[in-house]
């Protein structure tokens, strides 16, 4: 076989915090031919079961067709944190006939909305981040996780409805999302709420953002202003990043993530904040897809030849 039919099949991996979605692309189509979610990426927080799980997309994505295909690009969430660590595991090449790029997962999103580093990608999901390539080197603000950050994300909205219920049942004032959240059969009082928010997942807070937009959306003050506050700060984020790094107004924003692409009042905010920082640049959310974007790129970290 030779290397331009190998070349036709690309393997992209995005392996984020909540799931690992592995996806086989055929290059002269630019078409997706197979894929597989597998569990969490986040070689931080689950570094053993993160690697299992990128080596199970990748393994069935390969097997999909009758020849090994030409390479494969990972993106893993936490990588730049833990990269002087990371070794690709020798067996993964057993499956690909050339070469295994590795990089982060957020690289991988930038990279496919700007080959050139000519934008902004502003990501709200379950975590939030901002990433752009300033001085010719890629620059990450922000996605420091729920810990120690994440205000702006399905997370801190969901966190930050919960404290706000909380604050009400210990100071006995009202609160119209309180009286939400009793009805819709969440624990009722102080020490039962407490108690089942130290046992949930933080996929399982963020997943309370919904619930905080459905509320916004029938009247809930005390939502809606949950929504604004949060947007305001990723709005706020975007502000500091373009002027103390004196980027032009000229630089496009691309927006990504669950709480742009599902939370309409989120993305609206935005849209709002941003204008009231007084920045002209262009919003838009991402209508590219990642993986067949990610595999036109020449990505060259952790290329093994």
């Amino acid at each position: 076989m030779n290397k331009s039919f190998y070349g036709q099949y690309i393997v992209v991996i995005d392996a984020g915090g909540t799931k690992t979605v592995g996806t086989l692309v055929e290059m002269q189509s630019k078409k997706i031919l197979f894929q597989i979610q597998t569990g969490p990426g986040n070689i931080v927080s689950n570094n053993d079961s993160a690697e299992q799980n990128i080596e199970d997309a990748l393994i069935q994505c390969a097997e999909q067709i009758q020849i090994k295909p030409r390479r494969a690009i990972i993106g893993i969430a936490g990588f730049n944190t833990y990269k002087h660590r990371w070794h690709t595991p020798l067996h993964w090449y057993n499956y690909i006939n050339e070469n295994i790029a590795v990089t982060s997962d957020i690289e991988l999103a930038y990279r496919a909305e700007f080959p050139e580093g000519e934008g902004m990608l502003v990501i709200s999901g379950t975590g939030a981040i901002i990433c752009l390539e300033h001085q010719n080197k890629l620059k990450t603000l922000g996605g420091w996780g729920h810990l120690l950050g994440d205000e702006e994300s399905a997370y801190g909205i969901g966190k930050k409805a919960i404290q706000q219920v909380l604050e009400s049942m210990e100071y006995c004032y009202r609160s119209i999302l309180k009286d939400q959240w009793i009805k819709d059969d969440y624990p009722a009082s102080s020490n039962k709420l407490k108690e089942w928010f130290y046992f949930q997942d933080k996929e399982t807070i963020a997943q309370l953002s919904l619930w905080v937009e459905s509320t916004a959306k029938n009247g809930n003050s005390e939502a809606q202003s949950i929504i604004s506050e949060a947007s305001r700060k990723m709005a706020g984020s975007v502000y500091k990043a373009i002027t103390s790094l004196g980027m032009p107004s000229s630089i496009p924003l691309v927006v990504k993530g669950g709480m742009f692409e599902n939370n309409e009042r989120y993305f609206s905010e935005f849209q709002k904040h941003i204008s009231n920082f007084q920045l002209t640049n262009t919003v838009s959310k991402s209508n590219k897809n990642i993986f067949v974007e990610a595999a036109c790129f020449n990505y060259y970290k952790g290329v093994r030849k």
